[in-house]
């Protein structure tokens, strides 16, 4: 169910009440210093208004009103909402009354209304608000364990099973609190061209899929073989003399748009040789720009 709260459902809500409903919690609702105002409280469901939910009463309309909301510090919203159980509907309603009488006849400035009004919106928002991130890792596979390192650590993470095997990995981080379905994750590369080649991971890439539902604060890695990034890479370089120079993770949400990660050197990618460095990958970048220009001017003389 949606949550809306009206600017005097919000007003009424702070204005009569100080402190953390939980009876005896000293938490305040609004933290004051320097002049600037913090909203540390958060606003609970004395009763649900989705099936399932803590304390949720069939045939209840009145989910978002005044009457059914109450002010809660982190800690008590997350341990009411966690164990409904240990914490009936009357038992809530009764701190309720309890938090009215003691902060009864308080007035909220204009300038504190507005401030609460904004905590409450943005909070609200992160409840529906789908945030992913991505980045490139290492993956090493060895019996019927999947383990996830820096892809900075995959050539010298030593492993003592026989059967143990390198891949390239992507991990998709779901840091909001709405599950997300990944569609399909790869990798961009950046070869000084007018669109970014991408190598997307196909399914059947490997014996790993991870549940491409990610639950609210979660993660999954997916992994490619790392020859066949290799292979897509010489194709490349030797079909269109373009080396690429830096490259990023990606992963396609099946809702939402496009989320990429940080562009990263390419020289850090797990498909050279043992003694590649920077000096020989810039070289490699000159030596490819120089076959394109000479195309290029064989191309403009014929």
């Amino acid at each position: 169910m949606k949550r809306t709260y009206s600017e005097k459902t919000i007003k009424i809500l702070f204005g009569r009440a100080t402190r953390c409903a939980y009876p005896t919690c000293p938490e305040t609702l609004i933290f004051e210093d320097r002049g600037h105002l913090t909203v540390v409280a958060e606003i609970a469901h004395i009763r649900s208004g989705s099936p399932g939910g803590p304390r949720h009463v069939v045939g209840y309309e009145s989910v978002n009103s005044e009457e059914n909301l109450l002010l809660l510090c982190g800690k008590h919203h997350k341990a009411v909402d966690d164990h409904e159980s240990t914490y009936s509907v009357e038992e809530l309603l009764d701190w309720k009354a309890r938090q009215v009488a003691d902060g009864m006849n308080r007035e909220l400035s204009d300038d504190q209304l507005a401030q609460i009004a904004q905590h409450v919106e943005r909070s609200l928002a992160a409840l529906v608000e789908v945030k992913l991130t991505v980045q490139p890792v290492g993956m090493i596979h060895f019996g019927l364990t999947w383990m996830t390192i820096p892809l900075s650590g995959l050539a010298t993470t030593t492993v003592s099973a026989p059967d143990a095997e390198r891949y390239l990995g992507v991990e998709v981080v779901n840091e909001g609190l709405v599950a997300a379905t990944v569609g399909a994750v790869g990798i961009d590369f950046d070869v000084d061209a007018s669109a970014y080649p991408c190598y997307q991971f196909p399914r059947d890439d490997s014996l790993y899929f991870p549940s491409r539902r990610l639950e609210g604060k979660s993660s999954a890695a997916w992994p490619a073989h790392i020859p066949t990034v290799a292979g897509g890479i010489t194709q490349i370089i030797k079909e269109h003399a373009r080396v690429p120079r830096r490259f990023r993770a990606y992963a396609l949400p099946e809702a939402g748009d496009r989320v990429e990660g940080e562009w990263m050197s390419a020289l850090t990618l797990p498909i050279w040789e043992p003694g590649m460095t920077q000096e020989r990958l810039n070289a490699m970048l000159a030596t490819a720009a120089e076959i394109r220009r000479r195309v290029s001017r064989g191309a403009g003389g014929a």
